[in-house]
């Protein structure tokens, strides 16, 4: 019997292997779209990988993703690597289709980043980009104590001794929301949230697609642990 922890990898470039050659074992031909713009730390190309599964014309369709904030993907590839080398898939129901998408970040996963190669958290940038990004003021007090001028010298020092003060009169939860809630459209700042859709995903060799790899006209989310959250569309 294949044990779980065949399923995980040590790398994205291993998680992609791993991910790609279970599709092709199950019958299936994973289709590549290519970040135009980012490397791997080795200078390898970097793919965000689908597979579809079940009948072109179901009336639901369950969404699979791995790797939105990029390095929590060594969680999600798992399970997507393991739905297919054990036939989990074939438990769907006949009127549901399923997509695996594999590395939707692939440059955070590669370089074991949350964030994109624009400094994006994709998951604080899932909004209305017909409107002006959204201004955190709470992030804003805090950022430069976040950033500071270096990071071995006084400026850090004198940061931390600031972060300290800080917590200590409002305390930890209030610092924490702060950060975590997204720095609006500081392009420094951490979990930063981009003023237009971010990432250059094309499609690559052996694809036919001409539309982004997960699009749905109305879906409900369903988070699971690992950042393999899935959302089945009607």
């Amino acid at each position: 019997m294949t044990k779980a922890s065949d399923f995980f990898s040590r790398d994205y470039a291993d998680a992609r292997k791993r991910f790609t050659e279970a599709a092709k074992a199950a019958g299936f031909t994973p289709e590549r779209f290519m970040n135009s713009k980012a490397k791997g730390p080795r200078s390898e190309e970097l793919s965000t990988d689908v597979v579809r599964i079940g009948p072109k014309n179901a009336e639901n369709v369950i969404f699979v993703t791995s790797g939105t904030h990029g390095v929590e993907g060594f969680c999600g590839s798992g399970p997507q690597v393991g739905w297919l080398a054990t036939g989990v898939y074939k438990e769907a129901p006949k009127n549901t289709a399923i997509v695996l998408i594999h590395a939707i970040n692939p440059h955070g996963f590669a370089h074991e980043r949350r964030v994109n190669e624009d400094n994006v958290d994709l998951n604080r940038n899932f909004r209305d980009h017909g409107t002006p990004p959204p201004h955190n003021t709470a992030y804003a007090e805090i950022h430069n104590l976040l950033i500071p001028a270096d990071w071995d010298g006084q400026a850090r020092k004198k940061a931390d001794e600031d972060i300290a003060k800080y917590i200590a009169v409002r305390g930890e939860r209030t610092f924490q929301a702060a950060v975590s809630t997204g720095s609006g459209n500081m392009p420094t700042g951490s979990f930063m949230v981009a003023k237009a859709r971010s990432g250059r995903i094309r499609p690559g060799a052996g694809s036919s697609a001409s539309t982004p790899p997960a699009r749905a006209a109305s879906c409900s989310s369903i988070s699971t642990p690992g950042s393999a959250p899935m959302a089945i569309a009607k």
